[in-house]
């Protein structure tokens, strides 16, 4: 689970709040959180960073909330050029991914198979 928005300690706080608890799964190992910070730092090393976990953590489902965050690094050009480099890299590791969105009433679509 990768976060741009929240620290590993927030996340399992806001989950168990909902009844979902993942303080044990992360204490086990068998889920990896990670909070990845953008200030000062472009798409190709956002990019970088999230290669690096996948490579050390070799992971079968990854979290990406929100890969809208990075839009705030470019403007809207980060986005469109980490999507489907990003995309690519979990289809040819075979990782079953999930993107969320933050809606900012731009109206931009994205979608990726």
């Amino acid at each position: 689970y990768i976060s741009f928005d929240e620290a590993p300690s927030e996340m399992i706080r806001n989950f168990e709040s909902v009844g979902i608890k993942l303080g044990r799964h992360v204490k086990s190992g068998r889920l990896l959180m990670r909070s990845i910070h953008g200030d000062g730092i472009g798409t190709d090393e956002q990019l970088l960073r999230i290669r690096r976990l996948i490579r050390s953590h070799t992971p079968k489902n990854l979290v990406i909330d929100p890969i809208s965050a990075v839009t705030r690094l470019d403007e809207f050009t980060g986005m469109a050029s980490i999507v489907p480099r990003l995309v690519r890299d979990v289809k040819e590791a075979g990782i079953t991914t999930v993107f969320t969105s933050l809606l900012d009433g731009h109206g931009i679509e994205i979608e990726a198979s």
